[in-house]
């Protein structure tokens, strides 16, 4: 299913070195058919008598590709002879990146990366579609990958292709290859789930379906817990990761009861969706605290300062994080009901109720999020 995000960052990324060395390495005949991934500002410098096409994970990074190029997704057929791509983190995100180029035809693949992060793995998932893999010399630290002669059937069997299910705890789960924790049920996210009945102590009493909002929902197991636990309320879950919304949509539908309100799964920046929303009875959210390899914890934060302002009356915003991290210290500076109800060596819980004076914000127009799932 498409989706288009409509917002695009303040600042787009601009070329780097890796960009610079993928356009001077791969010589484009006219008239190819270019797929490109995760390199948003290449398509633009490609030749306008290409054919391109271009996918970046990233909602906010997907929505500011040129005009002129086809917007797709992977498992979509992409139509073409040559796939450009930035190597993302993940040796599963790639295996899914690469099936997809071999599923649309590609017969010629070049992925750039930094070369402190290649490792032989890439070359061996590489293998398993194309017969022909190589490495470039590098420049500037980057070295691009190449790929050729796609072999006539993959060396993959079927059940490793992606996306994948698993049976956990009662539920099935449905991951990407980009989502956080694939079809595994993290320890954070566990640690949260124990405390179900809390949280359920929470969403009593009303009067009206409950509200619910799960913040980056990555493999949808939250969200389709708090579904099991709460037959009637309505719940949107929203990830920026085209592979956690994905993978949140499939999970959703392969765990909705009959009769359940169908819930609604936005490929987008979480805290727009809180801004542009009427007020939620429960925000709960195992945030992300890295932007690829790196440590971010930007999103968290504002997170943090903006969930508990956009709750009805009553509600209550849950939050799993890594221990080590100041958040509750933080959070009581502006919310002094902020508490921790459980903790381990590795990931604490903690509950920040509605504010009980002043209105909750919402918002004066609501625009339109993309969907998946709806």
């Amino acid at each position: 299913m498409a989706l288009d995000p409509a917002r695009p960052p303040a600042d787009p990324p601009a070329l780097d070195h890796g960009t610079r060395l993928l356009l001077d390495e791969v010589e484009l005949p006219p008239q190819s058919r270019v797929l490109v991934v995760d390199e948003p500002l290449l398509a633009d410098q490609l030749s306008p008598d290409h054919q391109v096409s271009a996918f970046c994970d990233r909602g906010d990074l997907h929505a500011c590709l040129p005009a002129g190029v086809a917007r797709v997704e992977p498992g979509m057929p992409a139509d073409a002879s040559v796939a450009l791509l930035r190597l993302p983190t993940s040796l599963d995100q790639w295996d899914e990146y690469v099936g997809w180029a071999w599923d649309s035809g590609v017969q010629q693949i070049a992925a750039v990366g930094r070369e402190k992060d290649l490792v032989h793995r890439l070359n061996d998932v590489l293998g398993r579609w194309f017969g022909e893999v190589h490495a470039s010399r590098g420049r500037n630290k980057h070295r691009v990958l190449h790929a050729s002669l796609p072999h006539s059937q993959p060396r993959v069997p079927a059940e490793a292709r992606w996306p994948r299910r698993a049976l956990r705890d009662g539920l099935t789960i449905v991951a990407h290859g980009g989502t956080f924790g694939t079809t595994r049920l993290d320890a954070g996210t566990r640690l949260l789930l124990a405390q179900l009945d809390e949280i359920l102590v929470d969403a009593a009493d009303r009067s009206r379906p409950l509200r619910v909002l799960d913040v980056g929902s990555g493999n949808g197991t939250i969200a389709a817990v708090l579904m099991r636990a709460l037959p009637s309320c309505e719940v949107t879950a929203v990830d920026l990761s085209w592979a956690g919304a994905a993978a949140t949509g499939e999970t959703l539908r392969a765990n909705v009861a009959p009769g359940h309100p169908q819930p609604r799964v936005l490929w987008a920046d979480g805290i727009e969706v809180l801004r542009e929303s009427e007020p939620f009875d429960l925000i709960v959210s195992n945030p992300p605290f890295h932007q690829g390899v790196a440590k971010d914890s930007a999103f968290a934060r504002e997170l943090l300062d903006e969930a508990p302002s956009h709750l009805a009356p009553g509600g209550a915003f849950w939050l799993v994080h890594n221990t080590h991290l100041p958040w509750l210290p933080l959070l009581r500076q502006r919310h002094p009901g902020a508490e921790r109800l459980a903790q381990d060596r590795h990931f604490s819980v903690i509950r920040v109720p509605a504010p009980t004076t002043g209105a909750s914000s919402s918002p004066s127009t609501v625009r339109r999020m993309p969907r998946l799932g709806a």
